[in-house]
């Protein structure tokens, strides 16, 4: 059956979508590049941003920051194989069905005048139109209802009011030349944002993680303008973001409830994190919370492109020993660290650890009550793929005992899913990942230690296959994949397997059975659906669950 089923992936591969599209929405603490096709004095295309940055290999990205940002680093842990691009950049549209896009913008904020002295920025408001775009060509790509499928389980990242704030502090920025009262102005901020996540809510998004405010009276850049001394923060502005924050989860409650049982809006407490780290630094492994490891505190501290592209400013000499990067923005040692605290929880983030593991845990479980309510609708109308299906299900029940959580689901996003692999299942992952690792980097296969045939398991079957895939694009990523079934196969099998068996539906629909039960150790947990081929739509494609 294996062998069959490798014959037949060779041209008609099921259709396999993952559910961990990320797009990202906000400032320059998430920007990855948008920036750096506007005209604005707001840009991190210049050396040394990026110096840490390892696709890269250390040139700018438009990052603000030496290396990831946080939305990066997240996104690795949540399985992400890649970053996703800015929408500004060419070429990007397909990545709106596969990693996501990056609609993130320096300078910009929850207000469309917020950034008006950087000149050129993308408003949320404007982020938002952007993701409109892309969302008529995920549906034009995958039609209406696989689209909406696909959307409602993407994760939507919200970080953004920074600007707004640091503008509300600077009175000469015209809009803001006569300050309202801090309240007024908080409440405003809510307001506009609330009506942003509401507008997104319209357009499908379900998932949302939606970033506080950090401690911006604590940034070189406030304590410089304001005369704070060395080991203190501005008093002021720290109050009126705590006031802002709480705010803003008691509206990101009330959508919870008023949104319906589908729609999560998490609230990721940023300003707790950060502070924490600030004060006990050293404990960090940091040596200075104060001042920017590259720049100045006042502006321009920009990296100008000059007769050497290599050359830059003043730059500390060990980036990982300090907590800011330049005036406004964390390095990426900082980002690591909250990152780490957002996904595994802290004393100091318990609101938000609960609800990004919790909530999304729950979230996923009436998402798998609907899926049981409609198969018991639909149990009498199954065809012969999906009969097939079942009829496998049962039969592979007997080989191996696939998850070994008390659930019998998936781990929730960012922790990992125990699996009890049978012998039929590492004796698989075993030959699969001996030949990916010959497609590894050279000294890729010296530096691991070999396994033995039945050590390796799904996650460190997935390790390899992730170190092997890394930099290759999609394509390449295409290519290994079949060459490493080809060699499993006698010479020749591929070609006369394609004359005795031509592609047909219910080939696909039966490749795809097969793959839910027999495939477990390649693909993970999955579930077979429909989907939309050449304008017909068949029982051929293969969901899977969680990404790894």
């Amino acid at each position: 059956m294996t062998i069959i089923f490798i014959f037949q992936m060779l041209y008609v591969f099921p259709i396999c979508s993952c559910a961990a599209a990320i797009f990202v929405f906000g400032d320059s603490l998430v920007d990855a590049g948008n920036n750096n096709f506007l005209f604005t004095l707001s840009k991190a295309d210049s050396p040394p941003y990026g110096i840490d940055f390892k696709p890269s290999h250390g040139k700018p990205t438009g990052r603000f920051t030496n290396g990831r940002t946080i939305s990066d680093i997240v996104g690795e842990a949540l399985g992400a194989n890649s970053f996703p691009p800015p929408y500004l950049a060419p070429n990007v549209e397909s990545n709106a069905t596969h990693s996501g896009i990056n609609y993130a913008s320096g300078a910009s904020g929850i207000l469309d005048a917020t950034g008006t002295l950087f000149i050129g920025r993308v408003p949320l408001s404007e982020q938002i139109s952007n993701f409109e775009e892309s969302r008529r060509y995920i549906v034009k790509a995958m039609g209406e209802k696989n689209a909406m499928r696909f959307i409602k389980k993407a994760m939507f990242s919200v970080t953004i009011g920074s600007n707004d704030v640091i503008n509300y502090f600077q009175p000469s920025i015209p809009f803001l030349s006569e300050k309202v009262a801090p309240t007024t102005f908080q409440d405003f901020l809510v307001s506009n944002l609330t009506m942003s996540l509401q507008r997104l809510h319209k357009l499908g998004a379900r998932k949302f993680v939606v970033v506080g405010v950090g401690p911006l009276g604590c940034i070189p850049f406030i304590r410089a303008i304001r005369l704070i001394s060395k080991g203190k923060c501005s008093v002021e502005v720290n109050t009126l973001i705590r006031n802002y924050n709480k705010k803003l989860n008691v509206e990101l409650v009330r959508l919870n409830k008023d949104m319906g049982p589908k729609a999560i809006f998490v609230y990721a407490n940023s300003y707790d994190v950060f502070r924490e780290i600030i004060l006990n630094h050293k404990q960090h492994g940091f040596e200075n919370a104060d001042g920017p490891c590259c720049g100045g505190y006042f502006p321009p501290f920009v990296w100008y492109k000059g007769e050497n592209a290599n050359s830059s400013s003043v730059m500390c000499d060990d980036r990982g020993k300090y907590v800011f990067w330049d005036a406004y923005h964390p390095t990426e040692a900082a980002n690591v660290i909250v990152a780490k605290k957002f996904l595994n929880g802290d004393p100091t983030t318990n609101d938000f650890y609960e609800s990004l593991n919790g909530r999304i845990s729950a979230l996923e479980k009436l998402k798998e009550a609907d899926a049981a309510k409609r198969m018991e609708a639909t149990v009498e109308s199954l065809n012969g793929a999906q009969w097939l299906l079942v009829l496998f299900k049962v039969l592979c029940s007997v080989i191996r005992c696939e998850i070994a959580e008390p659930s019998g689901e998936p781990a929730p996003l960012g922790k990992k899913t125990k699996y009890n692999d049978g012998l039929f299942d590492k004796a698989f992952m075993t030959l699969f990942a001996r030949k990916m690792e010959k497609f590894g980097k050279k000294g890729f296969a010296e530096m691991e230690k070999k396994k033995g045939w039945f050590d390796y398991d799904y996650d460190s079957f997935v390790d390899v296959s992730m170190k092997v895939m890394q930099g290759r694009s999609r394509i390449q990523q295409h290519q290994v994949v079949r060459e490493v079934f080809v060699s499993m196969l006698p010479p020749g099998a591929p070609a006369q397997f394609r004359k005795l068996f031509p592609p047909t539906q219910w080939e696909a629909e039966f490749n795809a059975a097969i793959t839910v039960p027999f495939f477990f150790w390649l693909v993970g947990p999955s579930e077979f659906v429909e989907v939309e081929v050449g304008g017909v739509k068949q029982k051929s494609g293969v969901h899977r669950k969680k990404c790894m």
